[in-house]
């Protein structure tokens, strides 16, 4: 995994939520430069494997000491990515849709007449993607205006977490008979 310098010159990664340790490789500009993450300190390049916490971050203090003894600190914080794929909720032309019970889609009836309905879903977590119909994934919701040609329409929403993990969600859009003739 890759190391970020954050807003504050700290740095910080993140593993896979199902992940119980990291293994982390630091590396000096300076090869003879010593470097220390709490254990042995290392000339020009470290790794050390990190035991993460259930939930969390853990953070570990880096020191680098250069050739001519000046130090310098760096914070490393290592986290885990969520596995939140849950929809937290979803609203058809602006009602919001609870889930059936038996199923778990989301059903929906409308005017025969209807020719589109706006969508909107929004994930439990803030980090995690939400896509409508296969649309380009935005983080946290997505609104969407979805055609209903049909008597009846299906509409798929994905949630993908922070950590890749995605689940799929199905509205199922019914369009009521406007028959009124008599036999």
């Amino acid at each position: 995994k890759h190391i970020i310098e954050n807003e504050n010159g700290d740095y910080e990664t993140t593993v896979k939520a199902s992940e119980e340790t990291a293994k982390v490789k630091i590396a000096t500009e300076d090869v003879l430069a010593k470097v220390t993450m709490g254990g042995s300190e290392e000339v020009g390049e470290l790794e050390e494997t990190i035991i993460l916490p259930e939930t969390g971050d853990t953070i570990k203090t880096i020191t680098v000491t250069a050739q001519d003894g000046t130090v310098e600190h760096y914070e490393l914080s290592v986290g885990n990515k969520s596995d939140d794929c849950k929809l937290a909720m979803i609203k058809v032309d602006n009602e919001v849709i609870e889930a059936n019970k038996k199923d778990g889609k989301f059903y929906v009836n409308k005017k025969y007449a209807t020719k589109s309905v706006d969508v909107e879903a929004i994930a439990n977590n803030k980090l995690a993607k939400v896509s409508i119909n296969d649309s380009v994934a935005e983080f946290e919701k997505q609104k969407s205006n979805v055609t209903t040609p049909d008597d009846i329409n299906y509409i798929v929403v994905k949630i993908t977490a922070e950590d890749g993990t995605s689940k799929q969600y199905e509205v199922v859009v019914n369009k009521l008979s406007n028959n009124t003739k008599l036999e």
